[in-house]
């Protein structure tokens, strides 16, 4: 053989080393192409922190210990025929628990998501959708559905009504983020065209029809009072004590002196400070497992957006602003999105 084939040969070899993959064997750290980057795909869709590179390296291996371990299986860091059909179980069982739903006409979001027990959050980040236009024959992923149109623990959720008095200062905006619906809804359910209303409007609100004692059952989330004082307005139906008219009180008011100290529920992260129409100033935290708490009508607020915030912490001062008859914090909680008698959880 010349010297030329020979070298010719070599290169061969050394490039058929170098890209060589057992495309349905095994594959073990060291291996590279295709069939591993679709087995660090996986693990990457599984929640493992890796990238799909192709290389079969020690954070590969490592991966696939963890999946091993997680799986019950022998851990060797080795894919072979049974790490093979657990990856691909997980995979199947994963992607089960989400239900592909068919826009229809007359749907908004917040029905759609009101009748598959999801909050509107969930369903918008699902989907990528940041507002609330939909069409008839969209398709919409319904997270962790499992292809059922009822809600947790098998009890079907409806849609109730309630109404929302308008108060000075508010926008369609800010009373879809208060009940967690959307500005189409509101203005389905109110034969509004535009987004002109005044203050004094009654307003229209679905909302899931599952009460809040059912729920509180089934949860042991407690929350403490955000200051102490007296109750001077419950959760529900009440005559607003400005307006005179019949409204629907989305949390409880508790008076206490101006400038009072205004103490986180609960441990969570700020996810919003700022102004809400007649809410005044607000704070509202995010303790996940869907569970928020608001604080309205501050006079000074104590914490950003983002900030992490211990039970008890300092996060605003009792005030008047908005639409207030007296210095108290108008407290709501809401789980799901959907607003909860604040005295079910109060310990």
């Amino acid at each position: 053989m010349s010297s030329k084939l020979k070298v010719l040969a070599l290169l061969m070899i050394m490039l058929l080393a170098i890209t060589t993959v057992a495309e349905a064997g095994v594959l073990r750290n060291g291996d590279r192409g295709s069939a591993v980057e679709e087995l660090q795909q996986n693990l990457s869709d599984l929640g493992y922190d890796i990238s799909a590179d192709g290389i079969f390296g020690a954070g590969t291996e490592q991966a696939l210990r963890d999946f091993q371990e997680s799986a019950g299986l022998s851990v060797d860091g080795v894919y072979g025929d049974q790490t093979r059909q657990a990856l691909k179980e997980e995979l199947n069982s994963n992607s089960s628990e989400d239900n592909i739903y068919t826009v229809q006409p007359g749907d908004t979001l917040t029905i759609i998501a009101i009748n598959h027990d999801v909050s509107l959050n969930e369903l918008r980040v699902a989907n990528d959708v940041d507002g609330s236009t939909i069409h008839p024959g969209d398709e919409l992923v319904i997270p962790g559905e499992n292809g059922s149109l009822t809600g947790q623990g098998g009890e079907e959720s409806e849609v109730e009504e309630i109404t929302h008095n308008v108060r000075s200062g508010e926008a369609l905006s800010t009373i879809a983020r208060q009940h967690d619906t959307d500005v189409a809804t509101i203005r389905e359910y109110n034969n509004i065209t535009g987004d002109v209303i005044r203050a004094g409007d009654e307003l229209v609100i679905p909302v899931s029809s599952r009460n809040s004692s059912s729920q509180r059952s089934s949860s042991s989330t407690n929350f403490d009072w955000p200051v102490e004082g007296n109750i001077t307005s419950d959760y529900g139906n009440r005559r607003h004590p400005v307006s005179g008219r019949n409204d629907f009180h989305s949390g409880v008011d508790i008076a206490a002196p101006h400038g009072t100290t205004v103490q986180a529920a609960a441990s969570g992260t700020v996810s919003f400070v700022g102004w809400m129409g007649g809410y005044g100033r607000v704070v509202i935290i995010d303790h996940g497992n869907g569970y928020e708490t608001l604080y309205a009508h501050n006079s000074q607020i104590l914490v950003n957006e983002g900030q992490n915030v211990n039970r008890g912490s300092a996060i605003a001062r009792v005030g008047t602003s908005g639409v207030a008859t007296g210095p108290h914090v108008h407290f709501e909680i809401h789980q799901n999105g959907n607003h909860q008698n604040p005295m079910n959880f109060l310990r």
